[in-house]
Order: C-alpha cells, then structure tokens, then sequence
C-alpha cells in the first residue's frame, strides 16, 4: 500500500506490511516441506511431489519465501512450497548439514566434513571456502555483517569470511540444531521440541516458543531454519503520504520492526507487550506502585513504577514465555488511617453498619488472616498510636486483579498475581485496583509522596488537663464532647505515662502508645457515640518524672469524630485555666537521615520561629510563620541543613523559647 490509511491509521511512526510469521523445514517422515507460525506454533505441510530421499539441510530464499532450497543425498534441491516440487540443481560432493540463503542471492553450507562452502545457483558447482575443526556441525548461517555462525555440537562458533575463527558461545538449551538469523541479529536454534533465540551480543539463549511436538534432536524428522517473510518497513508523511524511509531490498536503509528501540507505539515484532492501569476502587489512578515482572529468562526480573497517570508496561517480553506480574507500594502505612477507620471496622464487627464492598473487608484485614475481627482493631490501633512504623503481617497497599470480582461476602481469596503462562501476542489490560490498608473510609492520597498533610473543620471538640498532684493529671471533657464516636492526638510531657484509669470513657493502657523523648499518644474508637458533660473526667493519666502536658502535631494527627456523619473535628487540649500549653516536642524521626517534623504547641495563634544551628552557634535553617493556637509543625529537609551529626533547633513565639537537640545522619 501507498497511502497511510493502507498501513495503519497511525502515521511517522513504524509500520511493517508483513512481519516475521514463522520458519520453514523439511520433515524427511512425512515427506513435505513444513511451515510453522510463529505467532500461534500452528503448522502447515505441502507434500513433495518427488522422492529424492532424506534432506539434511534446508535454506529460504528471503526474497521469495516461497522458495526453498535444500540438501540430501550429495545434491542440492531447489524447492516450491506453494507446490511441493523439488528441482535438483547439482552435486554438493559431500553431504551437507547446512544451508543459508542470503539477501543478494548467493547459497552457502556446511557439510559433514565441516567445509565451508558457496554453492553458484547457476552453474550448479560449489566453491569450498575454508575447512574448519568443528565437530558434528549442525547448520550455517550468514549475518548481516557478513560472518559465519555455525552451529555444532558443542556451541555455536562465528568465523570470517576467510574462515578465521571469532569466538564461540555455549548453546544453553541443547544442541542447535537449525541455526537461522532474523535482520536484527538475533539468531533462532532449534533444541529438542523448543525454539530458541540466541544474542550474539551477549551470548544469551532464551525460550522463544515450544514447537507442538516437534523433536528437533530427530533430523531424520524435522529440520527447522529461516524466517519466511520478508519484512518491509515504511515511515510516511501523513498529510502528503510521501515516503520518508522504507526497506530497500537490496540492504540499503534494510530495518525490521525488532531492530528499532521498542515502545508501546512500536514494538518489535519477536515481542509482546505487557501493560495496565493500576487505580483505586474510585478510579483515581495511584502514583509510585512498583510493578515486577517475573520470567524465566537471564535479563528477568524487570521493573516498571506507575507514575501520575496510574500507567505501567513492559514492552520487550518474548513470545511465548511465562510472565508473572506483581505489584506493591509501601511507602507510608497511615497515609489515609486514622482512629475513624476504627470506629468503621467496630462498626462492621458489631453489625451496626456493615461495609460496603469486597475492597473496604480487604482494607480492614490489617493482620492479612482474611476476616475482620477484632484482632484487627488492636493492630490497626498500635499503627495509628505510632508503635507500629509499619503492619507487620501486611503491606501499606495491596493490589487486586482489576478482572476479579469481589464483594463484601466473596473479598478472599484474591488475585494479585497475575500469570501469563505463554504470551502470544500483546496484552494491554493487565489492570489492578489498589486498596489501602486500614483506610475504609477511603481518603488516602493515591498520590502521596510523603511529608503532612493539612485539612480545614470548621469544627473542635476540646480536652481539658488538670494536675490533680502526686503524678496524675486528669483529663476532663471540655466544649462539644457530643456524640463523640472517636478521637486520636499526640501529647508532649516531661514525664512518662505509667498507667491509666478509666472515667467516663472505657480506655486503658492499650489506648496508649509511649514512644520515647516524652511523646505519647491516644487513640479511641466507640462504635456507640459518647457524650460527656463539660468537667467530667475522661481518663486519669499516673504520670512520672513530671506533669506537664502539652498536645503537639506529631504521628497520630489530632482529631475527633461526632455524629452519625462521622464527621472529623479539630481537637483542642488547654489546661483548667483555660490556656494551651506552649510547648516544643522532639523532632520525629530521630535520628533522620532524609526528612524530620518538628512539632511544637502554641497557647495562642501568633508569629513563631524555628531556628535550626549546629553546634557552634551557625545559623542553618530557619522557619518563620504565623501559626494556629494549638498544635503546628514544621519540616526540614537534610537538603536544607547541608550537613551531618548534632544540630541543635530552637522555637521562639512571644515571650517563649525552648530548645532541643537533634541527629543528622549520612
């Protein structure tokens, strides 16, 4: 075809008018010449009109696939697929094992004596070219840079065209017996009932495809060389449909799809695609999702990670291999967890209000034993309080088979491997939804890429500490303590939380996390909604080593859940004389080698500095702002203090200041 629209509707790209569709041989059993394809292994037979005996070598003319040559019984034949006749040309002397026919027309073989020789198709006569020490060689083949491959029985060695051996690579799968080369220089071997590809660049041999019984160590059965198709390639210009390149059949500008640098809009022909979208229950697609594909093959695994778009493909995967594809993301456990998603799951588990979907059951299996008990609320819990960094029976993500159906009473088993047991041609829908683990409500960020998140309510509800002495410290309901189903905070003290005393609300110990540097954090779920009166106690907290509290931002971000709604209120935690506590926490992580928060309380919004400086007094990094009353924080970089070890940090707002000291590491 000329114009663009008989190629393909796309246009300056890479097309072919007939790729690389099989190999042809000889079947000395069955007496005909055979065609297999290689994008369905299918085989065709033409019987041969004369029986001239058994053939041992075989060659396709590459401008005219139907037209073979071959050599048995010291004679060379010229064959007919489309007929089956077989025209004898002349004597090759000696029996020959290998026959390749080249671009420019021209017939060279192997025979048993390992000479390499030219057979002139018009005389009739062989011209030896050099003898080689070679044993049981198997086959020939000419490459584009005018080298011999031959095939034989202990590797396949290349040579000059004056018979200089090259080097010599191991046939890792057998034996090659049938030896072709497709214009890219990837060469096929034929190894028991397999076809092999093998990479003169790197020596490597790989499974291609299985030949349907085809025994390739019987060479009194089946000889199997040479692509069949001769392949062109045109680039055109859309709007005037002139030819930009395109395969000259004499070798000039000669391409075929395998030889360009594949894409998902041009891939080679010898390959197949594999690709999907990965997104969540919603749609949305999900950023930074690591996709593996696992094969059987030396330049496997490989890797590919979704981007904004959600999109992952792997273009060069060979046809007909097994393929397993799997994907993960495990970058921030409590991205979209907070103690909400509890009081959904107690919910669930109580039968007041089931979950919706097979995703949301899958999201609330956080200790991955496939129910939702209440065995996953005590885990989902110590995430959220901070002594868990990470699930240890689960991943932050898990990714379900997009094709898989599941509901709130089928959610397990799931698929999340998807297996491609022979890849026969390009598979574009290998898609995955992505559930969040601990997440049911289903806020988390898809595109999360990590440091804090912030979020307006209009709305609080406000805790209020009194020092009642010797080392406890009452915390009472303040303003709004109705229909309160939830909350979750962070305190800063300079002492340490040694036990806790219900009140009005049943908590313990259990609802407490105390991690290190006086950081101590809360978090409540009641799936019947609490409401307390302004004054009552709440919980009693046995304090040592002293009683000042202050809330800070740190792991469990502070917020309350009221309502049928759920909806998601500030929380605010002031002493009995009505002010909040200033306060500075201890930067989280520490030490920290990429990024560090550092949390700190105001008692009443204003103008705050955070001064970081190292140990002689050298001003680093420095963070001015207003900020809210109540809980704030900051973030530094390691980019932005541009050095290592002790570093010290200071908060001043009014007549405040305090300072604390942290770890910079390589």
């Amino acid at each position: 075809g000329e114009a663009c629209e008989d190629i393909d509707d796309r246009c300056g790209d890479c097309f072919s008018d007939n790729i690389v569709s099989g190999l042809m041989g000889i079947s000395n059993q069955n007496k005909s010449a055979i065609r297999v394809n290689l994008a369905t292994g299918n085989i065709t037979e033409v019987p041969l009109q004369q029986d001239i005996g058994n053939l041992y070598s075989f060659a396709v003319n590459p401008n005219n696939p139907d037209e073979f040559y071959a050599g048995g019984g010291g004679q060379i034949y010229q064959g007919d697929f489309t007929t089956g006749n077989m025209t004898a040309l002349g004597a090759s002397g000696n029996e020959t094992s290998g026959l390749d026919y080249t671009l420019d027309d021209r017939l060279f073989g192997i025979a048993i004596n390992e000479q390499v020789f030219e057979f002139d198709l018009s005389s009739g006569t062989k011209n030896i070219l050099f003898s080689t020490t070679l044993v049981s060689a198997f086959d020939i083949t000419v490459s584009p840079s005018g080298t011999f491959w031959i095939s034989h029985a202990n590797g396949i060695t290349e040579f000059d065209m004056a018979g200089n051996e090259m080097g010599t690579f191991e046939a890792e799968f057998g034996p090659a017996r049938g030896l072709t080369i497709e214009e890219c220089g990837i060469y096929y071997y034929c190894s028991d009932d397999n076809l092999v590809t093998f990479d003169p660049n790197t020596g490597i041999s790989s499974p291609f495809m299985p030949l349907n019984g085809l025994n390739c160590n019987d060479l009194d059965s089946y000889i199997l060389e040479d692509p069949i198709s001769t392949v062109f390639f045109r680039e055109l210009d859309c709007e005037t449909g002139e030819v930009i390149s395109q395969l000259d059949i004499d070798g000039n500008e000669y391409t075929i799809r395998g030889c360009l640098e594949a894409s998902e809009d041009c891939p080679s022909s010898l390959m197949a695609r594999i690709a999907g979208d990965i997104v969540t229950q919603d749609g949305t697609p999900i950023t930074g999702v690591e996709v593996l594909n696992v094969s059987p093959q030396p330049e496997f695994p490989k890797l590919d990670m979704t981007e904004s778009d959600g999109h992952f493909a792997f273009v060069e995967n060979i046809k007909y291999a097994s393929y397993e594809i799997t994907a993960s993301k495990n970058d921030d456990y409590l991205n979209g967890v907070s103690t909400l998603d509890l009081v959904l799951i107690q919910k669930h588990i109580l039968g007041l209000q089931s979950l919706e979907s097979g995703y949301q059951m899958i999201a609330a299996d956080i200790n991955n034993d496939e129910q939702v008990s209440s065995v996953d609320l005590v885990e989902l819990r110590k995430l959220i309080l901070g002594i868990y960094s990470e699930l240890p029976n689960n991943g932050s993500w898990r990714f379900v088979d997009a094709s898989q159906t599941v509901d709130v009473a089928n959610a397990w088993p799931f698929t999340e491997m998807l297996e491609i047991t022979t890849l026969d041609s390009d598979m574009m829908s290998e898609d995955y939804v992505g559930v969040k683990v601990g997440d049911i409500n289903g806020n988390a960020d898809a595109n999360f890429t990590g440091g804090p998140s912030t979020e307006n309510r209009s709305s609080n509800v406000e805790f209020v500490l009194e020092d009642l002495g010797n080392g406890q410290v009452a915390v009472k309901a303040g303003s709004n303590f109705n229909d309160i189903h939830g909350y979750q905070f962070t305190m800063q003290m300079n002492g340490t939380v040694t036990n806790v005393e219900a009140g009005a609300l049943e908590v313990s110990a259990d609802n407490f996390g105390v991690l290190g540097n006086g950081v101590v954090t809360t978090s409540y779920a009641s799936a019947a909604a609490q409401s307390v009166t302004a004054g009552e106690v709440l919980f009693t907290m046995n304090v040592t080593g002293g009683s000042d509290v202050a809330m800070v931002a740190g792991i469990t971000s502070a917020e309350a859940y009221q309502g049928e709604s759920l909806e998601v209120l500030n929380v605010n935690l002031r002493d009995a004389n009505g002010s909040a506590e200033y306060s500075l926490a201890q930067n989280e992580p520490n030490p920290f080698g990429s990024r560090t928060q550092i949390a700190f309380t105001l008692g009443k919004a204003g103008a705050a500095t955070v001064t970081v400086y190292d140990v002689t007094g050298k001003v680093l990094v420095v963070k001015r702002g207003n900020y809210d009353r109540g809980a704030n924080v900051v973030t530094i970089d390691k980019a932005e203090v541009g050095t290592s070890g002790v570093l010290y940090y200071q908060l001043e707002s009014g007549d405040f200041t305090a300072t604390k000291k942290m770890i910079v590491i390589e």
